[in-house]
């Protein structure tokens, strides 16, 4: 009766509270967190043990880890190596020595400042990679960059806990211990993805052709498990294991059933782990010293965002990426945790010092997904705040005749205009993006700040002249209202668009589009020919 009551009251806050955030529009995450700081010890005290919904919570994150595996195959990966080992390694070190630098300028101690700089260096995994998704925004070249930075971190968990380890022990054994923790984090990631690779597909083919369901998600769950505590075992977090799990069945033809095994018990799971942080936030505390924990919270998150602002500067990201990149690494992670833990069992730092940095961390988390949207709402406020100047538009697309218009400079949309270019065949791009429209720009691709759902800016790029309309938007909806719009206003006009996927063609077409191309073949290529055609 006792279990009972407990999964009552988490389910009572998780769908009262989750829900009405989200209504509000604030996310499940910052729901999750409130819901369960209400129900915590530290509130109102209905659940006192958070211990096991902790640990269980963790798995949440497993699951998430190992579900964005299943959407970035081993190739892929490849190609983030720059983020990965580059920017993510500047962050870790740069963050853990300026909070290290901090912690000494307040008289802090060399090795419980080296300890707090390599905790609070860390982000949040759950809390970020739980946003990017809900925002759609971890395709993005700012949401593959904070992934890497995110992997990064991961990595570094099993030699800061070595060196923790180590430094509790004399330093005489740091040496032999990183040693070891350095060739047992190798082999299990050549185990898994050098005997995951051979053998998983192979077994997987055996497991589908049973036919049952039952049986595939049991051996999924195996697969996942295997694989996270064998990288714990290597001294690697557990989620890092999942993702590398997942990682390798993202090549295989299994991969579109395994996500839909695991993602009931993704959900579940993390906001099992949410609730479990928001438990830990000590009330009390907080309002006994609520100015020394704010000044810490905002001087950590502060500095935390800067570095990574300019980091992400300096590595080539615009400068509106640069700055969600900032805020979203900006708060404390889960692994905060785990390292405080092991630096109490190590002498490096006492238990009142812990919980007011282990509160601080939680709070930051919890302010995170506000951050997050405040700083959303500010940039585009910024850009619609922009002008645009539909007399210049017009007076430089006065000349154009018989041109193509493309709505969207993303990846697709540069491709076709420079595909048009190369062709000599004149075009004009439109969009609303200022950084997109500043990388078009860099390629010499000619592209103006115009909303394209706007009448009078259509009309200033000529469109009633035009020959062809090319909807390159990567936005589903929004192409489909564009594409209503345009055969409103010029209903004989030819309109050609990149499609999502065969659904979203049909949509496109039954809306008026002369030809759609969905996004498993050449999207731009295939566009740009089409638009040539005439």
């Amino acid at each position: 009766m006792y279990i009972l009551s407990d999964v009552i009251i988490f389910l009572a806050a998780g769908v009262s509270v989750v829900g009405l955030f989200q209504w509000l529009g604030l996310g499940a995450v910052l729901g999750y967190l409130i819901s369960g700081s209400l129900i915590g010890p530290y509130a109102f005290g209905l659940i006192t043990e958070t211990e096991i919904i902790t640990l269980i919570g963790e798995y949440g994150v497993v699951f998430l880890l190992f579900i964005i595996g299943l959407e970035l195959p081993l190739e892929r990966i490849r190609v983030m190596r720059g983020p990965i080992f580059g920017l993510g390694l500047v962050q870790v070190l740069i963050s853990t020595l300026l909070i290290f630098l901090v912690a000494l300028w307040v008289n802090v101690l060399v090795p419980t400042a080296l300890l707090i700089g390599a905790a609070l260096s860390l982000s949040s995994t759950a809390v970020v990679l739980t946003l990017l998704s809900d925002r759609g925004r971890l395709t993005t070249r700012m949401g593959r960059s904070v992934f890497g930075v995110l992997l990064m971190q991961d990595l570094a968990v099993g030699p800061l806990l070595a060196v923790v380890v180590a430094a509790g022990i004399g330093g005489e054994s740091l040496v032999g211990i990183l040693g070891t923790a350095f060739f047992k984090m190798l082999a299990a990631i050549l185990v898994i993805l050098v005997l995951g690779r051979w053998l998983l597909e192979r077994v997987f083919r055996t497991i589908s052709s049973i036919r049952s369901t039952d049986v595939f998600a049991g051996f999924t769950l195996l697969v996942l498990f295997c694989a996270a505590a064998l990288t714990e075992y290597a001294g690697l977090s557990l989620a890092f294991g999942a993702f590398l799990a997942g990682m390798l069945l993202a090549d295989t033809p299994y991969r579109h059933q395994v996500a839909a095994e695991i993602l009931p018990f993704r959900g579940l799971l993390l906001g099992l782990f949410f609730m479990g942080v928001g438990m830990g936030i000590d009330i009390d505390l907080v309002l006994n010293r609520s100015r020394d924990i704010a000044l810490f919270v905002v001087s950590i998150m502060t500095l935390k965002a800067v570095t990574m602002f300019v980091i992400a500067r300096l590595s080539g990201l615009m400068t509106v990426d640069s700055i969600e990149s900032g805020v979203y690494l900006s708060q404390g992670g889960e692994f905060a945790f785990v390292l405080l833990a092991a630096g109490a069992s190590s002498g490096l730092v006492d238990g009142p010092t812990v919980q007011v940095i282990a509160v601080a961390v939680a709070l930051s988390m919890l302010v995170t997904p506000l951050l997050a949207r405040a700083t959303a709402f500010l940039i585009a406020r910024w850009e619609l705040a922009t002008v645009i100047d539909v007399g210049a538009i017009e007076q430089d697309s006065d000349e154009l005749n018989n041109h193509t218009v493309v709505i969207g400079v993303g990846r697709v949309g540069r491709e076709v205009a420079i595909r048009l270019q190369e062709a000599n065949r004149p075009y004009v791009c439109l969009d609303i993006d200022p950084h997109a429209i500043a990388v078009a720009r860099q390629e010499e691709i000619s592209v103006y700040f115009g909303d394209a759902t706007r009448p009078e800016v259509l009309e200033a790029v000529g469109l009633n002249r035009a020959q062809a309309l090319v909807i390159a938007i990567d936005d589903p909806r929004h192409a489909v209202q564009m594409m209503n719009l345009v055969k409103y206003i010029l209903p004989n006009l030819t309109v050609y668009a990149r499609a999502r996927d065969a659904q979203h063609a049909k949509m496109l077409e039954r809306a008026g589009a002369a030809s759609t191309v969905p996004e498993v073949i050449p999207t731009a290529t295939q566009l740009a020919d089409l638009a040539m055609k005439n």
